[in-house]
């Protein structure tokens, strides 16, 4: 990637998944914090608390994805390996469930699975996810070089 594509990428695409990670992640705390331990949703109530929390899984999959995975499945896929050749302080920190937790991410987005009707419940941890993202963000910005500006704006969202 040049440099110019990289700062178009932190500036515009990686800004949006912070961004939205921090909305959702925020929405579903106010939902939850309204909500209590109520059981039994109405369908409003069950529509408005899903849909922050399949925008909050989409984006931890998305961040997850361009810190962890390895491998590109389409060619212009962009990973942390695109920025930074020595990423092994971000790999400590990947969550130690990293697998399951894709996994289980996968299988709540994608709806027609099993698992969506056969009543198995898992507990997202949001709180635990977003701290364990940001951490992982902030790392990652602490290994860029020379994208100060960029990640400054970023940095606005996670304050």
């Amino acid at each position: 990637m040049t440099e110019d594509e990289k700062r178009t990428f932190l500036s515009d695409t990686f800004k949006y998944e912070v961004q939205m990670l921090c909305y959702s992640c925020h929405h579903l705390m106010l939902l939850v914090k309204k909500l209590g331990k109520k059981k039994n949703l109405t369908p409003v109530e069950q529509s408005n608390y899903n849909m922050p929390q399949e925008c909050f899984l989409l984006h931890v999959r998305n961040l997850l994805e361009f810190f962890y995975c390895k491998k590109k499945y389409i060619k212009d896929d962009i990973r942390i390996f695109d920025f930074i050749t020595d990423y092994s302080e971000i790999e400590k920190i990947k969550p130690y469930d990293f697998d399951s937790l894709m996994d289980n991410i996968s299988k709540r987005l994608a709806h027609p699975t099993k698992r969506r009707i056969d009543g198995s419940i898992y507990d997202w941890k949001y709180k635990k996810r977003f701290s364990e993202l940001i951490e992982i963000i902030k790392e990652f910005f602490n290994e860029l070089e020379n994208f100060e500006r960029e990640i400054n704006e970023i940095k606005k969202y996670l304050a």
